[in-house]
């Protein structure tokens, strides 16, 4: 009983990356936040975006964690679509979706309570390979949320060309460092900064050294048989918890083993 109480593992974890973030020395320049669950309600959702060079991306989404984000895909966008709160707290909230609701109704408002709108930048964005519906949830969310605000919609081959070596493989990685590139753009012209090339080789760099041990990674192992002696085994690790991550997975595991005719898919 003479414990103190503690915030949640996540909100600790939160609470501590803040206070790393704001006494590192020397200072930090750029924070990159990833929410864990959501984004509406998520821990990381605390910083108003007119403090600070702020932008938000939406990557792919899919029905995940649907207990508590909802079921349905456009119930999920709106949780996602939660990160566009200029002031965090602020009454100004778009319709929530229900199932069989109509996608798309705004709230009666586009102001917050104190009648301001957002005047910043391109601020959100989100890839175009989200469902239509989903889309529309989030454009609402820029909306109102986000006080009048657009909706940015990235494709893919606008900035990343075909010929650029990502260090992430599989497709799929193609439409997310074209996201990258245009939240490092709109940071960069908010903060007015001048860069050689805009900073285009820096980040197709940055892009070519990209690592995430254990996502679309492969890695080779020596391995002592009674039959053949000592073998080369090529391991393929990835990890997914969504239908269509597993299906990005898949298709990259196809992609890699097809010219290795020790893999046969079953």
């Amino acid at each position: 009983s003479d414990l103190p109480t503690l915030p949640g593992y996540f909100r600790m974890l939160m609470l501590m990356a803040i206070y790393i973030f704001a006494n590192y020395d020397p200072s930090i320049d750029v924070i990159v936040l990833e929410v864990g669950m959501g984004g509406r309600y998520d821990a990381t959702n605390i910083f108003d975006m007119d403090l600070r060079n702020v932008v938000c991306g939406i990557t792919l989404l899919d029905l995940d964690h649907t207990r508590i984000l909802g079921s349905e895909l456009e119930q999920i966008a709106w949780e996602k679509g939660g990160i566009f709160q200029v002031h965090k707290g602020s009454k100004n909230t778009s319709k929530q979706p229900f199932k069989n609701d109509p996608v798309g109704t705004p709230v009666d408002s586009s102001q917050d309570e104190e009648g301001l709108r957002f005047t910043g930048s391109k601020r959100f964005f989100s890839i175009g390979t989200n469902a239509a519906s989903a889309l529309s949830v989030l454009y609402e969310c820029a909306k109102i949320e986000g006080l009048g605000q657009k909706l940015n919609i990235v494709h893919e081959g606008r900035f990343v060309g075909s010929n650029w070596k990502l260090g992430l493989e599989g497709t799929h990685q193609r439409i997310n460092a074209e996201l990258a590139h245009s939240l490092c753009e709109a940071v960069v012209e908010q903060m007015a900064i001048s860069l050689p090339d805009k900073g285009m080789k820096g980040l197709q760099d940055a892009l070519r050294q990209a690592s995430w041990p254990g996502r679309c990674q492969s890695t080779a192992i020596k391995v002592q048989t009674s039959s053949l002696g000592s073998i080369q085994v090529n391991l393929r690790c990835d990890g997914a918890h969504t239908s269509k991550s597993i299906e990005s997975g898949l298709s990259w595991f196809q992609s890699v083993s097809s010219i290795d005719p020790a893999f046969v898919m079953r």
